[in-house]
């Protein structure tokens, strides 16, 4: 069992964590819990733990649900977020209602996809994202198709 004092310590270094870290590398952060979640949440199922299962997705979705807010829908790869963030609420939602662990493994391949890419983005040099920031041109905002199974290619043109 681990003392107050540690948990303490934790908790305060992650929060100073959060508080300091880049936009990217918060998004960088979501992703690593929603990636715990949908993982914890699927032992849960093999284990049969029917309520963790559901707490953790449900945790899951609402991370999922957070990244896809905080798009801005002036960038053009925003739209292709948006379809792949609904398809992932979407597959998780399922995976939840029917218990079904192995529906997870490629919502798992995609997120971590997905945070491999914005991981690089986060790595990049400051001057390096400028300029490609100025290279990408604004669209007009796209809705969602609930349900849609996004390309799988271009997840990884993040």
């Amino acid at each position: 069992m681990q003392s107050l004092s540690y948990k303490n310590a934790n908790e305060s270094y992650r929060k100073q964590k959060v508080m300091t870290a880049s936009r990217l590398e918060l998004v960088v952060m979501l992703y690593d819990g929603v990636i715990k979640n949908v993982t914890i949440g699927k032992r849960a199922i093999e284990k049969r733990d029917v309520q963790a299962a559901h707490d953790k997705l449900t945790r899951a979705q609402e991370i999922v649900s957070a990244l896809m807010e905080s798009l801005d829908l002036t960038i053009s790869m925003s739209k292709e977020l948006v379809r792949l963030y609904d398809y992932l609420l979407h597959a998780i939602g399922d995976a939840n209602m029917k218990k079904d662990a192995a529906a997870l493994d490629p919502v798992l391949e995609m997120l971590a996809e997905l945070r491999g890419v914005w991981k690089q983005i986060a790595d990049m040099p400051v001057d390096a994202l400028s300029a490609n920031a100025e290279d990408s041109a604004p669209a007009e905002p796209e809705q969602p198709v609930s349900g849609q199974t996004p390309p799988p290619v271009q997840a990884a043109a993040v």
